[in-house]
């Protein structure tokens, strides 16, 4: 990342699980592959969400507030939590929402923009030198304010250098969510309706569509949006899984009890799987560490909606790569993006090459590997209403893993 030149100060649990990102990886499967990635690339400013409920954050690295020193860059993340309660408000409000639309590659077509955020407390490529050693010869830079979103910068590589027909796309994803058959729901509980609250409720539920209305026990409805679709509940997002016999007794698994708002901006750190049905064989969970979920909460109806949500996170090579192998090589339909699949080592170098965090944010600026790459993926959600547990089909996976087991892959293989 490329720091302004200026001295203004910089002024401010789990992993998180989604299965979005392979939307537009997918769409670069089925053309020639990029044989290699910008070492220093730098993402385009002019993308990120003018209305972002991001802002630069006082401390971060090479910030000492009483030397007055700074480190020539603008650490933006999510606010702070803030110190107190808006005077006069009683936690209430209870209401839930599901993802309508989402943008993982940093353009605009989804009519979501995405701006990131600093995970890593460095302004690489300005001032300072990565938090991690990077595989490739050159550190994956920032924005210009310390943003981390590698991931981005890989796919629309991936995009741009392929003459691909999309096999799966961010369209079509952003199709099935308007249609309601796959998605992510969203629970507040216990907000106090104002612009700051030290504490809320979320919890969050992958969703295998809206229930249809001729039968309770199917999905895969057609979504209105008008704040009454009821929303199916994937077990793996609750206690108990597929033997949850209804809602009334759902208790969700991916939570955080220490939720807060700030200046109207809902910020959560959650472990949790957005599976959205990524592929024809199946859904892809895309496991990511050290998350946040944060956005501007909005009165709708009788509940509220996200506008300019974002999720960051790390993805650790260990986790996207075998996300691969439930995919057809293109170029040999015959195997699995896997193993020996001459498409699938051209795409792990080019991964290999992306990652710019560690998995670990405790081993950020301590000389550390990089072993993950970043991601930001924006997202509205609108009122919706939580219904019963519906299990999804069994995905279909490609090369055996060692004993039979599941297949594994990694950089450092």
């Amino acid at each position: 990342m490329r720091a302004r030149n200026d001295t203004r100060r910089s002024p401010l649990t789990r992993p998180v699980a989604t299965g979005l990102a392979l939307a537009v990886l997918g769409a670069a499967l089925t053309g020639a592959i990029a044989t290699s990635l910008h070492a220093c690339s730098v993402y385009d400013p002019s993308l990120l969400e003018s209305t972002s409920p991001l802002t630069p954050v006082d401390g971060g690295p090479g910030v000492d507030a009483e030397a007055g020193v700074v480190d020539g860059c603008e650490h933006t993340r999510w606010p702070n939590r803030p110190a107190f309660d808006t005077p006069g408000k009683t936690a209430t409000d209870t209401f839930a929402g599901a993802l309508r639309r989402v943008n993982v590659s940093g353009t605009s077509d989804a009519g979501v923009q995405v701006s990131g955020a600093d995970l890593d407390n460095s302004c690489t490529c300005s001032t300072q030198a990565g938090s991690c050693t990077p595989r490739s010869a050159k550190d994956v830079c920032d924005d210009i304010e310390g943003r981390d979103n590698s991931a981005g910068d890989l796919f629309r590589t991936l995009a741009t250098r392929t003459n691909s027909a999309d096999i799966f796309s961010e369209k079509s994803l952003n199709t099935r969510l308007e249609l309601g058959q796959a998605g992510m729901l969203l629970e507040i509980r216990d907000y106090n309706g104002a612009a700051d609250d030290m504490k809320v409720f979320v919890a969050l539920y992958p969703s295998n569509g809206v229930v249809n209305a001729d039968d309770a026990s199917t999905a895969s409805g057609t979504a209105t949006w008008d704040g009454n679709d009821v929303w199916t509940r994937d077990p793996d997002g609750l206690l108990g899984g597929a033997t949850v016999p209804n809602s009334n007794v759902a208790i969700p698994k991916y939570v955080d009890e220490n939720a807060y708002v700030a200046g109207g901006v809902l910020v959560a750190t959650l472990d949790f799987p957005i599976v959205l049905g990524a592929s024809s064989n199946g859904n892809v969970a895309v496991d990511l560490a050290g998350g946040r979920l944060f956005g501007k909460l909005v009165r709708d109806g009788g509940g509220y909606r996200v506008e300019g949500g974002q999720i960051v996170g790390r993805w650790p090579t260990n986790k996207l790569l075998p996300v691969l192998s439930m995919y057809s090589d293109p170029l040999f339909p015959s195997m699995k993006l896997c193993g020996e699949s001459p498409t699938y080592q051209t795409l792990k170098t080019l991964i290999c090459n992306a990652v710019d965090v560690t998995r670990d944010p405790s081993k950020d600026n301590a000389g550390a590997s990089c072993d993950a790459v970043s991601i930001a993926i924006g997202f509205t959600s609108y009122p919706a209403q939580l219904g019963p547990a519906k299990t999804r089909p069994a995905d279909v996976l490609g090369c055996p893993g060692a004993d039979g087991g599941a297949w594994t892959d990694d950089c450092t293989k």
